[in-house]
């Protein structure tokens, strides 16, 4: 079986003291036996990491998810230039405003009406579906049966089998046994 398994979870579960999280040690352990289980049972499967914040795959990867990795067919998918989201210069509307007869008068139009803040609203889930469509693509190609999601990664993927993991509902019933964030 061919699986993408969703690691933004994994790549923001460091907790802001520098410990691990339990969603960090647990996707780590759930990674690591899945890799360990192809090994043994499914030498061609392969295991796609990828993230539906790309902005995530920009950092440096933790060691320890750079040793998954490191696995025959284990790979994280997000990097290569047709997946990832624009970052150019996001676009027409802010070079028109800064055109110098009609700047002041578009200024007073995007403040009563926010259109820059619509024009980027638009173009920002323009470019997020561009992103879905590109790792579909991929999924496709490579014959991606099931794709791994979190409760905070959730987005249905058509065409294959989705599975969600919820890590921890002791924060809603257990709210007092947690830190609170700072």
């Amino acid at each position: 079986m061919n699986i993408a398994f969703e690691i933004s979870p994994f790549l923001t579960a460091s907790g802001p003291f520098g410990d691990k999280s339990g969603v960090y040690r647990y996707m780590y352990g759930l990674l690591s036996g899945l890799i360990e289980h192809n090994k043994k049972h499914n030498p061609d499967g392969v295991i796609v990491l990828f993230s539906f914040s790309p902005n995530l795959l920009t950092v440096s990867l933790n060691p320890e998810i750079a040793q998954l990795i490191d696995n025959k067919n284990v790979f994280i998918l997000g990097y290569t230039d047709n997946l990832a989201m624009s970052e150019h210069k996001e676009h027409f509307y802010e070079e028109f405003i800064e055109f110098p007869l009609i700047n002041f008068p578009l200024k007073i139009i995007n403040r009563l009406f926010q259109i820059s803040r619509i024009y980027k609203k638009i173009t920002g889930l323009y470019l997020f579906r561009r992103y879905i469509n590109g790792l579909k693509r991929e999924f496709h190609k490579l014959n991606i049966d099931a794709v791994l999601h979190s409760e905070t990664g959730f987005y249905y993927m058509e065409d294959f089998k989705n599975i969600i993991t919820i890590y921890d509902v002791t924060t809603v019933l257990l709210p007092y046994l947690h830190r609170e964030e700072t």
